[in-house]
This record gives structure tokens, sequence and C-alpha cells, in this order.
């Protein structure tokens, strides 16, 4: 069988696309997952022919990843067919557990599918890429996000950041921590000089969701410094600050620590030092 590769902007729709294709795999007769008892358990991870692994920490762990090939190597116990999720496949780093993952999807056996799914697909070792087949996942048109959002009680301001911030409809959002980090960065990026810059790199290193914002911000600006229309930007509700942001700063300087703010989480999947990779990112800026 096939060793699945799932690729999109969301992890929420990643996951429900896994346990989709899981369901399907493991469950011959479901009618509707909700009420399926086998689906349940599939999402529950208590299916004894299905099992997760997921990142401890930053790294997803050799132990997890043998585990994983010993499971594997079994036969089904119910289902005709056995499923290993690897979730964030992107923090299998270089070395012992990418190399036990690799030797197991050239013999996956009979029985089993390996289902990987990412937000981070070129940080995916180009082997374990190459043994994939590649299911990504198209991006919402904006109306139907929108249309999405206004249908969960959204008013327009909280419509234009779900969409700006990335957020899926059909997660869990919370806008309030993603305006706050927003906030902190069209301040430290107003500031000038280097210590506002290097202060928004310590506050954002531990924030998953710092990167996508930040150059996010980042393009905004350099849209403006081009002279483009602020009926381009993604951050539409802070156009003020992001029109100072182009006054103070070069638009190539601006695109330049876009890109490499932007490369961070792909960065992170090989280097632990968050904070001195972030600090170099943002230094394109005070060059």
């Amino acid at each position: 069988m096939p060793t699945i590769l799932i690729t999109g902007e969301s992890p929420p729709r990643l996951k429900r696309e896994a346990l989709r294709i899981a369901s399907d795999l493991l469950c011959a007769g479901h009618a509707d997952p909700r009420t399926c008892s086998t689906c349940r358990r599939i999402a529950e991870g208590s299916h004894p022919d299905f099992l997760r692994v997921a990142p401890d920490g930053i790294a997803i762990k050799v132990d997890a990843v043998r585990e994983a090939i010993r499971f594997a190597a079994g036969r089904p116990y119910e289902a005709p067919a056995r499923v290993v999720w690897v979730e964030s496949a992107e923090a299998l780093r270089e070395g012992p557990a990418a190399n036990a993952l690799l030797k197991s999807l050239e013999e996956p056996g009979s029985f089993l599918t390996w289902i990987l799914t990412t937000t981070a697909p070129d940080a995916i070792l180009a082997t374990v890429r190459s043994r994939c087949e590649k299911r990504p996942l198209a991006r919402r048109p904006e109306p139907e996000q929108r249309a999405a959002f206004a249908a969960r009680g959204f008013d327009a301001a909280a419509v234009d950041d779900a969409i700006a911030f990335g957020f899926d409809p059909d997660g869990e959002i919370d806008l309030e921590p993603a305006r706050a980090l927003r906030r902190s960065a069209l301040d430290a990026l107003s500031a000038g000089g280097i210590s506002p810059l290097m202060a928004l790199a310590a506050g954002a290193c531990d924030d998953d969701a710092a990167a996508s914002i930040v150059a996010g911000l980042l393009r905004d600006a350099a849209v403006l410094a081009s002279g483009g229309s602020p009926d381009r930007l993604r951050h539409r509700g802070a156009a003020s600050e992001l029109a100072g942001i182009a006054r103070a700063r070069s638009a190539e300087a601006l695109r330049r620590a876009a890109v490499e703010v932007d490369a961070l989480p792909e960065r992170f999947s090989r280097f632990a030092q968050k904070r001195l990779a972030w600090e170099d990112a943002l230094l394109e800026l005070a060059e």
C-alpha cells in the first residue's frame, strides 16, 4: 500500500483528512463517521489497528518511530489493514528516527499504510518525500472562508483577522493571542533600531504562530513600500501602522526579511536555537 503525504496550511484540516483516509482503510462499511463505532475509535486513537505518532517537543523521537515500526510489522487485529499516522512529519529530523522510518517506507508490507501530514513539506527529507504519494489540500477560496467565519458569528473585523492569521473556519479559533502578537510585532517594527527587533525575536521564538503573522506583516509593508494599494494587504486592520513601517524601511529589506521569517519553521525542524534563528531573520531589517 502507498505511503500518503498530505500537505496543507491548516493542521485541523490535515487531521480530518488523515482520519478520513484511516477510516476508509480500516472501516469498510461506515455510513456516518459520527455514529460508526469503528470510526469513533479511530478518532479517539483507541482502534487496535491505528497508531498516531506525534512530536515530543520539537522532534519526533526515535523510540516513537521504533514503536510504530513494530506496530507496522504486525497483522491486523480486526480491520483489513493497519494505518500509522505521523503527525507534523516535518519534526522527523535527520538521524536515527528518520533513517528508521525510511527503511520501513521502502518495505511497508502488504497490510500497512503510512499517512504523513505536514504544513511544511519542504522541511521533510527529500528521501522520505520521494517515497510518498502526494495529496495537497487546496486552500479554501477567500469568499468561502469569509462565509464560514460569518456563519460562526464573527463580525467583519474578526473575519478579516481570522483570515489574516490563517485560522481554519472549522477549527478552534482564539483571536486574542494572535492579535496581541501582531500588536507586539507592529510596535517592534515601527520603533526602529536593533533592540526592539531583538525583543521581538525573544518574544516570538516560543510561539508557533509567530512566523506566519510576522512574515505577513512584513509582506504587507513591502507592498506599501513598493507603492501597492492598501486593498492588497492581508492585515487590513493594521494599514496605518504598516504605512509607517513602509515609509521607514525599503521594500527590498522588507521583502528579504519576510522571506527569512517565512522560512523559520523549516529551519526549526533542523535546529533547536529558535531565538538565534529569529534574530538572524530580523537583522535583515537592521541591515
